[in-house]
């Protein structure tokens, strides 16, 4: 399988790396607007790590789409993935992109493809999360949460 991750900020680059870490992974095509960053990750991904010099209007020729630019420019990216019948990953929270990410969902089910909207870290869902666990332990010292 042939990745693209587009936007090489701490999520896309987390991404990039857990991709290339993946057996099933042949390639990871990485882009990013930073001519230097695109080079900085696809080298620290070794042997599977390709530098990608589009745009993200032009994304390399794969067969999963990791869409991690900035919250708010996600969904033209995400739109041209879905309607060239391509699987597309975004990582935005903003709620009103979320909202519109989401009505993608038939026109991707349509095509055969998927699109799964907010894979990010999110502050809020972490800490809920450590409350719930600590509410069903006997004891808690301390919580320690890493953003990797």
């Amino acid at each position: 399988m042939r990745a693209a991750v587009i936007g090489l900020g701490a999520v896309g680059t987390r991404a990039a790396r857990q991709l290339a870490s993946t057996d099933e992974v042949e390639r990871v095509y990485v882009c990013d607007t930073q001519p230097g960053r695109v080079d900085e990750v696809a080298s620290a991904l070794g042997s599977k790590g390709v530098a990608h010099r589009g745009s993200a209007e032009d994304p390399p020729q794969a067969d999963i789409v990791v869409v991690a630019t900035p919250c708010g420019t996600q969904l033209p990216v995400a739109r041209a993935r879905v309607a060239a019948g391509l699987p597309v990953v975004t990582t935005s929270d903003r709620l009103e992109e979320v909202r519109a990410l989401l009505d993608l969902g038939a026109e991707a089910e349509a095509r055969g493809t998927t699109v799964a909207v907010g894979a990010t870290f999110s502050p809020g869902l972490t800490c809920l999360l450590a409350r719930l666990a600590a509410d069903r332990l006997d004891q808690v010292d301390e919580i320690h949460v890493a953003r990797l």
